[in-house]
């Protein structure tokens, strides 16, 4: 035995030696390997930052092009003996980090109600800095807030139902919960996670098998009438929005019912998912969010909307975005492959969240209708949720029928989430007619309707008919924080103003007359809007420009869309704002609105139809790929329009000289372009003293016949028929033959502007493109002082 046992020891020693120099080996094999592949690494990254260093140093090379070329523009259309610019114009450069400044504030104005310029979605590619700066943009628009209190944001309903399902009770007691939770822990993949080092890949596998089995045991069925949720895996999936390209959000929750593949409009919960590295709440991430509400509002109204986020140690977030704030709201971390007492309410809790969002999106998912109506598509006005004060009733079963071909979009304020929203379908059906139907979210202020039945109640001319109009509200829901909406359908009044400049005949008296009939028109309308009535009240327009002001088939000119324009009196008194927007369509707006004055009045709204005329003839007759036109019309960066606005309009030479007006310009419309001019920017009402004063010199004044007067000079001895400017003429001298003093008074309407400095944010579509299928002179000076003041505290402006 003891000869054995030698024997046997001896063999285990050889096998304990051999089996150490395999470890070692191992070993050392694995540590070569390891070098070798930090050195590849190593080398990769040096290269791609080699890459990345010159990459930046072309665009920086660029840039500093780009900015020299603008300085001396600038220094060649500025001569400092010509132009006085104000203090404030003197404090800013045109250096290139401040362009990048502008450039930064550009993305950033999401409470900036200045109509959106163009339509510049998001592209397909990641782009790290342009979601960090879009949730820069937004932050102050998100709102920490636990759950319950996030989910009363979009009715007491939703509240109730979940603060029943989370306690710990229920969540102990939940079968389905731990039916779910085996399912997905059956799943190899499950098994290895680690919320410490968690890649974003993993994560991705994670939720969709968790996603995966609540859609098998969720309780929808398709066929009960009720839209319900499908989820689907949509790392790799392109989404498309009507005549536009898509996005890859990290996963999506469907309208059960949608069988038009993969759109953003039928997308009810959007979720984007990050390593578990990754920053909380990381500006990408929320960036990739509010991207993924946007682009779920692009073609589809909406009252709330849904958004997850998983990342940052597995932790999962609920967004709710309302009309008026983003909820962020921590739901939990997502389940582990290993089960514990210890975590159980946790992971119970995250798959009976996303459980209750499949019940409760089937009643009411946010969608304007209950019904997921495809959009374009047709629905009856009766089926909107929340409609109440409807204007006809016996309307309520008609239809709208929203018709979209593949190169129209959904105009409107709706690609920003912050501050009011407007959907418009310009091409439409109601009853057999076209019409124009729009849905818009006002946080507060005057609803559209009221002002534009107050503007027909008073026999205003040239304005559409209200074919349909509903207040849209949550009492029905019981929302907490209601926010007032409307539903509106509209006569269609044919094509933008600028089209009908397209029609002008050089040698035609007759097509240059139609011109100066149509804006005298514009005139008459803006001027009788402003002036008190029986009652002490007058109306501003506040976002006259060139796709507000229409002519139809028939000829008929009209200014459409009031949603900025404000019911004053001259009573008011204004109290002080904390905050402050501006209003209007910043190529448009006159130049005191440019330089953030306060005061606001009819001339203001004179001076837009004036800077929409000479775009008109600029386009028409001018030279459109200047410098000028570029920063002028084009751009639309705040700073360097008030910029350009002061060289342009510095005196009457340069008004026509930077517009490079060619010779077979009709003379009567160059005159007309010049008295409008001389009305506005006359001494001592100067382009430089009305941007340095804060007080407007031209409104003390102002004299409605001398606008009449203009008119009938460029008209001369011309016997062409002129019924707009007729109609004028009736309504200046009936005005002067009336005693009571109302009649011919006009206010300055302070505080009706209120400011932000926050430029325009310019990723939206303008209205820009609402093009749909096409006297005696007496003097009527004021007879009373131009007193009074419009209180803005109340009444925060929009666009839409």
């Amino acid at each position: 035995r003891d000869a054995e046992f030698k024997e046997w020891r001896k063999e285990q020693t050889e096998r304990d030696a051999k089996r150490d120099a395999e470890l070692i080996e191992r070993d050392a094999k694995r540590e070569r390997e390891q070098i070798e592949r930090d050195a590849k690494r190593d080398a990769e990254l040096i290269e791609r930052d080699a890459k990345r260093d010159a990459e930046q140093i072309e665009r920086d090379n660029k840039q500093a092009e780009r900015d020299a070329a603008l300085n001396e523009t600038l220094r060649k259309l500025v001569p400092q003996n010509r132009l006085s610019p104000s203090s404030a114009m003197q404090s800013r450069s045109v250096a290139g980090s401040q362009r990048d400044a502008v450039t930064q504030h550009t993305i950033g104005a999401s409470s900036f109600d200045s109509t959106p310029q163009k339509n510049n979605l998001k592209a397909d590619q990641f782009d790290r800095k342009w979601y960090s700066d879009l949730s820069k943009s937004h932050s102050s628009f998100f709102k920490e807030a636990h759950l319950p209190v996030a989910l009363g944001m979009v009715s007491k309903d939703w509240r109730k139902e979940w603060n029943r399902i989370n306690n710990d009770a229920a969540l102990r007691a939940s079968e389905v919960a731990k039916k779910i939770l085996s399912v997905y822990r059956r799943k190899p993949e499950i098994k290895a996670l680690d919320h410490r080092k968690t890649s974003e890949k993993a994560y991705q596998t994670a939720f969709d098998h968790l996603a995966t089995a609540v859609n098998r045991f969720a309780p929808t069925n398709p066929n009960d009438g009720r839209i319900g949720l499908r989820w689907l895996n949509s790392h790799k999936t392109q989404f498309s929005n009507h005549g536009s390209t898509g996005r890859f959000p990290d996963g999506s929750f469907f309208t059960a019912k949608s069988t038009r593949g993969t759109q953003w409009q039928d997308l009810v919960v959007v979720v984007e998912i990050k390593g578990s590295s990754e920053a909380a709440e990381s500006d990408v991430l929320r960036g990739q969010i509010i991207q993924g509400l946007i682009d779920m509002a692009t073609d589809r109204p909406r009252r709330f909307s849904f958004a997850l986020s998983l990342g940052h140690k597995g932790e999962i977030r609920v967004y709710i975005c309302t009309p008026d704030q983003i909820y962020v709201s921590l739901l939990g971390k997502l389940p582990l492959g290993q089960g514990s007492s210890e975590h159980m309410l946790n992971d119970r809790r995250v798959v009976l969240f996303i459980l209750f969002l499949y019940e409760q999106t089937a009643k009411d998912c946010g969608f304007l209708t209950r019904d997921a109506v495809p959009l374009p598509g047709e629905f009856s006005l009766g089926k909107i949720v929340g409609m109440t004060s409807v204007s006809h009733s016996s309307l309520l079963n008609s239809s709208i029928s929203i018709n979209m071909d593949s190169n129209s979009e959904v105009l409107g304020r709706h690609r920003i989430l912050e501050g009011p929203r407007t959907w418009l379908y310009p091409n439409c059906t109601f009853n057999g007619e076209k019409a124009v139907f729009k849905f818009q979210w006002i946080p507060e202020g005057d609803l559209e309707s009221t002002v534009h039945q107050f503007i027909v109640d008073k026999g205003i001319p040239h304005i559409p008919k209200l074919l349909f109009a509903a207040t849209v509200t949550d009492s029905e829901s019981s929302r907490v924080a209601p926010c007032r909406g409307e539903v509106m359908v509209i006569e269609d009044v044919g094509r933008s103003v600028a089209k009908i400049f397209d029609d002008i005949d050089s040698s035609s008296i007759r097509g240059q007359m139609r011109v100066v009939d149509v804006f005298a028109a514009y005139v008459h309308t803006l001027i009788a809007a402003a002036k008190l009535d029986d009652n002490n009240q007058f109306v501003l327009h506040r976002d006259v420009s060139r796709g507000n002001l229409m002519v139809a088939d028939s000829g008929q000119p009209y200014v459409i869309d009031w949603g900025c324009g404000r019911i004053c009196d001259s009573n008011t008194r204004r109290s002080s704002a904390s905050k402050k927007v501006i209003v209007g369509t910043t190529i448009y707006m006159g130049i005191r609105i440019l330089c953030k004055r306060t005061t606001r009045s009819i001339v203001d709204d004179l001076e837009s139809l004036f800077l929409v005329y000479c775009r008109c003839l600029w386009d028409t007759y001018g030279n459109t790929k200047s410098h000028h036109y570029e920063h002028l019309w084009k751009k639309a960066k705040l700073e360097m329009v008030e910029i350009m606005r002061k060289v342009w309009l510095r005196n009457e030479d340069t008004l026509f000289k930077c517009m490079e007006i060619r010779n077979d310009t009709p003379a009567s419309l160059e005159l007309l372009a010049k008295k409008m001019y001389g009305l506005l920017f006359t001494k001592p009402a100067s382009i430089d003293s009305l941007a340095d004063n804060s007080d407007d010199p031209r409104v003390v004044g102002f004299k409605a016949s001398s606008w009449l007067e203009a008119f009938e000079s460029v008209v001369g001895d011309n016997t062409a028929a002129m019924p707009y400017l007729e109609m004028f003429k009736e309504y200046v001298v009936g005005s002067d033959n009336d005693n009571d003093n109302r009649r011919d008074s006009f206010i300055s309407a302070e505080g009706v502007n209120q400011l932000l400095v926050t430029p325009q944010y310019p990723k939206d579509n303008t209205r820009e493109e609402y093009n749909p299928p096409e006297t005696p002179t007496r003097s009527t000076s004021l007879k009373r002082p131009l007193t009074g003041s419009y209180d803005s505290s109340n009444s925060k402006s929009r666009h839409h």
